[in-house]
């Protein structure tokens, strides 16, 4: 079954590192400032480090834990595939977007080309329009 839940699992299966950062493939304005500041906050309390903005959790623009592993695959052997309903059997540090704006004023990390509208908005985007 292909969901982003999958690709967790296979990220964190793979992984040789105790943390992981995840993004979406379709988010082409990814800010490295983000990022860095995302990994900053690993702490041994959290299994995952996530953004959350007005429009909720950011799950694929996150920090998770190989802690996670054995939860992610309980949750695919049970064909529980939404990320959604993981978060509340780990441990989650929630990132604010007050603090998301400090290296991502716009929250243009966040920003999915999922429609031929949202392609065309993202080539404005590159043409030197605004979100």
């Amino acid at each position: 079954v292909r969901s982003s839940l999958t690709g967790i699992h296979a990220g964190l299966f793979c992984a040789t590192n105790p943390h992981a950062f995840f993004a979406a493939c379709d988010a082409p304005f990814l800010k490295k400032e983000l990022i860095e500041m995302l990994l900053a906050e690993i702490e041994p309390r959290a299994d995952v480090i996530i953004p959350e903005t007005s429009a909720g959790f950011e799950a694929l623009c996150a920090v998770y834990s190989k802690q996670c592993l054995k939860t992610v695959e309980q949750q695919i052997i049970q064909e529980k595939f939404k990320i959604q309903q993981f978060f509340n059997k780990v441990r989650v540090k929630k990132i604010a977007g007050k603090k998301l704006r400090e290296k991502d004023p716009d929250l243009i990390s966040f920003f999915n080309i999922n429609t031929p509208d949202r392609l065309a908005a993202a080539e404005a985007i590159m043409r030197g329009g605004s979100v």
